[in-house]
């Protein structure tokens, strides 16, 4: 073999921008896509039975305002969680660049609306202390998110690799 031959066997040819297909789905990012598929339904049963029935119950007629505003904010905060958890779903599987950062807003914004829930519910004193240890598991679950996948998403080549379009 002469060396023409080397280079020509070593070439690499780069796909037209349109056609970036990326490596497929595996690894590691199998796991953050059961989680990414599975938001969407946990997020929607959440706020079906939280704040639907709440709302169709008649109860928020006669709670307190500040109640009633911590009600709607929450609801306000879980709809727009749900709809981003919907277009980082669109992201993962269309393998699209943009996919990390929106998983970043979808994950703080749930972090942000976890610490307020929790702050305004020590504020209001009504609270039962079950509450206050469920929104501290959410808390730290959303940490641990953070710091573990968001690393991953950061760091990895194949991740890199993966979300190209």
């Amino acid at each position: 073999m002469n060396e023409e031959t080397l280079v020509l066997g070593e070439q690499h040819f780069q796909e037209p921008e349109n056609l970036k297909v990326g490596l497929p789905i595996g690894g590691w990012l199998i796991l953050l896509g059961i989680g990414t598929t599975l938001n969407p339904f946990t997020l929607g049963f959440i706020i079906y039975t939280n704040h639907i029935k709440l709302f169709m119950s008649g109860y928020l007629s006669s709670a307190d305002s500040y109640i009633r505003n911590l009600v709607y904010f929450e609801f306000g905060m879980n709809v727009l969680i749900f709809i981003l958890s919907l277009v980082v779903l669109i992201g993962y599987y269309g393998k699209k660049t943009w996919f990390k950062k929106a998983w970043f807003a979808f994950v703080s914004l749930m972090l942000v609306t976890h610490c307020i829930d929790y702050v305004a519910l020590k504020q209001s004193l009504i609270g039962d202390p079950s509450m206050f240890g469920m929104i501290r598991t959410e808390i730290i679950k959303s940490i641990g998110l953070l710091a573990v996948w968001g690393t991953y998403l950061i760091k990895s080549e194949r991740v890199k690799n993966t979300f190209v379009r």
